[in-house]
């Protein structure tokens, strides 16, 4: 559908080094073992996965949304990406995006995603379609979104990566939304 376009941005995205994440237990399936010297033992293998735009700093802010440093650090990247969008959907709005190189993402929802979610995957692969929970009828329906945009609602429904060899880049725009702090029923 979009490939003649979008395949112009693989080179940007390729030299992008996205570091290694273990904070997307969810979608990787990372447990913790617990601290050591300070540090958090991460038992499995972390996926290679960034987010741009606005998002949950959950070291220092729960309550709102900061800059991801990622913005500043890849802005080629990151205005790529944006690009990405424009094309696919002028009208689509969205306040984060997640890259992810070659993940397969095990059956989860996101927890903090409120809305539709666009996502795409592009990269030289085959297979690596997502299932997506039908609401209406329970069902896990595959969609091909290799250079296709797939809209769901990621909060509500359960979805994972199909099976896929080579290299796949997918991309899911998004809002994210704003905790609310917890007040005393008493004050």
């Amino acid at each position: 559908m979009f490939e003649n376009q979008l395949k112009e941005f693989i080179p940007i995205i390729e030299k992008t080094k996205l570091k290694s994440n273990i904070h997307r237990t969810g979608v990787s399936g990372v447990k913790y073992r617990g601290h050591y010297s300070g540090r958090t033992i991460a038992i499995g293998n972390p996926i290679k996965s960034q987010s741009f735009g606005l998002l949950i700093n959950r070291l220092k802010d729960r309550y709102n949304l900061s800059v991801s440093a990622q913005n500043e650090k890849f802005p080629e990247c990151y205005e790529a990406l944006k690009q990405i969008a424009n094309i696919i959907d002028p009208d689509f709005k969205y306040n984060t995006i997640t890259l992810n190189k070659n993940v397969k993402a095990r059956l989860h929802r996101d927890g903090s995603n409120v809305g539709i979610s666009m996502i795409i995957a592009i990269g030289n692969y085959t297979g690596g379609g997502l299932y997506v929970e039908n609401l209406e009828t329970g069902n896990m329906d595959l969609h091909d979104i290799k250079y296709k945009p797939v809209y769901f609602n990621g909060y509500l429904s359960d979805h994972e990566t199909e099976e896929f060899e080579g290299e796949r880049y997918s991309i899911i725009y998004y809002n994210t939304k704003i905790k609310t702090k917890k007040t005393n029923p008493q004050e």
